[in-house]
């Protein structure tokens, strides 16, 4: 719809009339039905959702050429609307920089670059600057690339990030030695998430299923191959979604299962990969949580007991029993 609108707003701004416009292409309609729930549906332009058909890639074509068609005469307005944009934005600029472990990181954007450069500096801002990734060298020779960083390890040694070339939202792990500048790991695997643990070796990934939804996690050694990769958790329920990270002070991986109403927390020593992850507190249905571990204690965002708008408690490690919680945050209704 903003498409449509788009270009009606362009045609009408240039003065073209609409009964002198070309026929826009019809998709054709193909049978075709399928069941859900019990209920069967029918979807004749099922057709589409395979990119690679021939068709579709021509129907798709044939929608470009009409658009292109429909906007000929707005050309000069499309150019002067793009430069007073452009005008109107600091090519040249940096993001905030933020510190961890030793290192400032921030992102820049360059005039003339379309894409973004990442970087750190060791210790103070005035230190010499290192690029971490450039994703304009990425998209060399790319039609499409969209990539950020996902993780550094432990040591500052190591850049996980992911990369999609085709735009589908389809990220790849790729793996960077910053000391060297090398991949170790060229786009192993796609993952919808990816987290070190605190050997600085091993990766914890999760893949997604046919319809997206992230499923299952993974353990990997840097160096080995993919086939040689640990299935460590299936999340069976399709209302569901599984998420792996780390705990802020990096103590612990954390692994969530999380609905639209419910949460379960798993929890790993991060100098432990190759344990078995712990349930924090186990599900129950409408219960919706989050922990975090500081200082021996965990801190969980919680709305049990009728805390529609969250609360949080506290708990020693390893007694997360709602009988142990002690108030930190009441719940205010308000």
């Amino acid at each position: 719809m903003i498409r449509t609108l788009s270009l009606l707003t362009l045609v009408a701004a240039a003065g073209v009339s609409l009964a002198q416009s070309p026929a826009p292409p019809a998709a054709p309609r193909k049978p075709h039905s399928f069941t859900l729930h019990g209920d069967t549906i029918d979807d004749p332009y099922h057709w589409l959702k395979d990119k690679k058909n021939p068709e579709t890639i021509a129907y798709l074509e044939a929608e470009n050429a009409y658009q292109d068609a429909m906007t000929k005469a707005t050309k000069g307005l499309q150019d002067t609307l793009y430069k007073e944009y452009l005008s109107r934005i600091k090519q040249t600029d940096l993001s905030v920089p933020t510190r961890d472990r030793g290192y400032w990181y921030y992102s820049k954007s360059i005039e003339g670059k379309q894409y973004s450069v990442h970087c750190r500096k060791k210790g103070t801002l005035d230190a010499p600057e290192e690029v971490t990734l450039d994703v304009n060298a990425l998209a060399e020779g790319q039609k499409f690339m969209s990539a950020r960083p996902a993780a550094v390890s432990d040591d500052g040694t190591k850049l996980a990030f992911v990369s999609d070339t085709t735009g589908f939202r389809e990220y790849f792990v790729s793996v960077k030695d910053l000391k060297t500048g090398k991949l170790l790991e060229d786009r192993f695997v796609k993952a919808s998430n990816v987290t070190w643990a605190a050997d600085n070796e091993t990766l914890f990934y999760v893949t997604e299923d046919a319809a997206k939804r992230a499923h299952k996690l993974w353990r990997h050694t840097i160096g080995q191959p993919k086939d040689k990769d640990v299935l460590v958790f299936e999340e069976k329920d399709e209302l569901f979604r599984l998420h792996v990270g780390r705990s802020h002070d990096r103590k612990f991986l954390f692994q969530s299962s999380r609905s639209a109403t419910t949460t379960e927390q798993r929890f790993l020593p991060a100098d432990n990969p190759t344990g078995k992850f712990q349930i924090l507190l186990p599900r129950v249905t409408g219960h919706d949580y989050s922990a975090e571990h500081r200082d021996g204690q965990w801190y969980i965002r919680t709305n049990r007991d009728g805390a529609t708008n969250f609360k949080v408690v506290t708990c020693p490690f390893g007694k997360a029993d709602p009988k142990e919680w002690k108030a930190f945050l009441p719940y205010n209704p308000a």
